[in-house]
């Protein structure tokens, strides 16, 4: 219980930074996405259980909350790189920082495609495809960059993970 409340607070704290410090001090494709990050750690570092898939849900549903996009778009990508990750982690070693640093660059890759394909089929915003792939490997970079900085800052994040 304390694993998942200290899981929230960092969780909580990350998402603040984001939404709040990282806008003010960085320009837009350069602003990492730390709460892909919590994603990548439990489809890597946990074991499946569906209270995992609805975490991976619940966080994108707040990235949507404080982006201003189509609430549920990231939601629906979280879970969908939750569970590509999960089936990953199942056939590899995950203990590894460097994949979860890895997990977070494709992740990055995977939501920018993702949500082009997602709004070519269900929205009718004509300009938003130049803007979403001109920024698409400098914000992958620089949240793998953050990733591997939270990764060796908090060795043990995630609820259930013990080392």
């Amino acid at each position: 219980m304390i694993r998942t409340l200290r899981f929230i607070t960092i969780l909580a704290m990350a998402t603040l930074v984001q939404v709040s410090f990282f806008p003010a001090w960085l320009s837009r494709p350069f602003i990492p996405n730390l709460t892909l990050f919590f994603v990548v750690h439990l489809g890597l570092r946990e074991p499946f259980r569906w209270a995992n898939c609805g975490a991976g849900f619940l966080i994108g549903l707040v990235q949507d909350c404080f982006s201003g996009s189509y609430f549920g778009l990231h939601g629906f990508i979280y879970l969908c790189v939750y569970l590509l990750l999960k089936q990953t982690s199942e056939r590899l070693y995950t203990d590894n920082n460097l994949l979860i640093a890895m997990g977070v660059f494709l992740g990055i890759i995977l939501d920018g495609v993702m949500t082009f394909g997602l709004l070519l089929l269900f929205s009718e915003a004509d300009g938003i495809y130049g803007s979403l792939f001109s920024g698409l490997i400098p914000h992958a970079l620089t949240s793998t960059l953050a990733s591997l900085l939270l990764v060796r800052a908090l060795p043990d994040v995630s609820p259930g993970y013990a080392r």
